[in-house]
């Protein structure tokens, strides 16, 4: 479990890994969660569209963890990461 805080949001929520099910609730937090972090949305872009790291994040201070902050990289390391050009919608033209 991970606790989100949103600073320019004004946001919050919890975060849940369980059976390859990712969920979440908004504006809860858990007592119980492995770690809690404390970001803007733009932090977070950056992380997923790969701009930074998320360890650069933290010593940056874009973000503040609380917590076992190994668990949110251990989140982030189950991504996968798809071909932007991959055709959804074109047909292939036979060869002949």
């Amino acid at each position: 479990m991970i606790n989100w805080n949103f600073t320019d949001a004004k946001t919050s929520f919890v975060l849940t890994l369980q059976h390859s099910a990712l969920t979440y609730v908004a504006n809860k937090q858990d007592a119980a969660a492995d770690a809690s972090l404390t970001l803007t949305r733009d932090a977070l872009d950056g992380i997923m569209l790969r701009r930074v790291t998320f360890p650069d994040a933290v010593r940056s201070g874009q973000i503040k963890v609380a917590g076992q902050a190994e668990k949110v990289v251990e989140l982030f390391s189950l991504f996968d990461t798809f071909n932007p050009n991959l055709e959804i919608v074109e047909p292939k033209m036979p060869s002949n």
